[in-house]
Parts: structure tokens; sequence; C-alpha cells
């Protein structure tokens, strides 16, 4: 039985929510590294999930989906109320190095943009957590987030046509009917 390392619990409030798997010799397709969680990997309603790879490296997994409250949008409508989802989300925030226990990397969906890969050394304690990682934590804790962010701050710049603050909304996944 793995633990989870004391920087990633302290960021979680409830480790109940966590479920260790053991993903054996899976292995990731051309790099190696743990981007080919499923849905699937995700058992007994759990949406959090951790363990360590075929090299030793931690990594915790999230489940979530996107609250889309724009009717317009082509996803799949929860018919108890007027509020579309889309199907699922992974994230995953893993163990660059074998030797390097504090160097974590995300990968998989992230909230804001597709991808956004960040790295943190949480060894480095006066480094703040990048906002993903922020995000991923927040999202364990609450079960429901909210991100506001203006493309113009995000990236410096000084257009009319991006100057205007979107909002987004997440969940983690639930299979089990309300």
């Amino acid at each position: 039985m793995y633990r989870i390392p004391y920087f990633i619990q302290k960021n979680i409030h409830n480790l109940n929510k966590c479920l260790e798997i053991n993903i054996g010799e899976r292995n990731g397709s051309s790099n190696g590294y743990i981007d080919y969680l499923r849905k699937e990997d995700f058992i007994n309603n759990h949406n959090v999930i951790y363990g360590y790879d075929n090299a030793s490296r931690f990594f915790i997994s999230l489940l979530y989906r996107k609250i889309n409250l724009d009717n317009n949008t082509n996803t799949n409508t929860n018919t108890n109320t007027n509020t579309n989802y889309d199907d699922h989300n992974i994230m995953t925030l893993f163990q660059r190095y074998t030797n390097e226990p504090f160097f974590l990397v995300t990968c998989g969906d992230t909230f804001i943009h597709k991808n956004d890969v960040q790295t943190h050394n949480f060894y480095n304690t006066n480094n703040p957590i990048p906002e993903q990682f922020e995000h991923f934590f927040n999202l364990i804790n609450t079960k429901q987030i909210r991100i506001t962010y203006n493309i113009n701050d995000m990236y410096n710049l000084d257009d009319e046509y991006f100057n205007r603050e979107k909002t987004l909304y997440y969940e983690l996944y639930n299979r089990m009917p309300n």
C-alpha cells in the first residue's frame, strides 16, 4: 500500500475521497508517462485516484466535468435541470522524475486551456502553488469550483475584443444518481 505524499495530503481535506489503484505495468504510448487513464479507472464511484506508475513515480488523478450554463451547447443534458454537462475530464498531477519526489507536473485535461502543462516543486515552499494545482485541490475539497478569468490579463494583451471576463464551472464527476 502506497501513501499519498505529505505535501499532497496537506492540500486535500478529505483523504477518503482518494482511492489507491494499481495500474500494473501500463505505460504511456510514446513518452512513458501516465497519460492513458480512462474513466473506467475510477472505480467504486471514486473521482480521485492515486498510485505509483511502473517507474515508481507518484500520481493523483481527478475525474470531473464542466458545467455548461449556456443551453446552446452540444453536451449531454441532465433532464432534471436546465444545466448541460460535458461528459467527463481527467486531470493528473504526476511525479516527473523517479529521483525527485517533490517535482510534480500537470497533464491531461486542465481547467481553462486544454493541456495547459504546469510544474511545481513542493520542496521549495517559498514558491506559490500554480493556479492549475490550486484549482485541482479546490475541486477535490469543495466538489464544485468557479473560475473567472480575462484573456487580456492572462496574456498581457490590450485588445478590446478579449477584454471581458469569462466564467467556467466545474464539478466532481459522480456516476451515482442523486
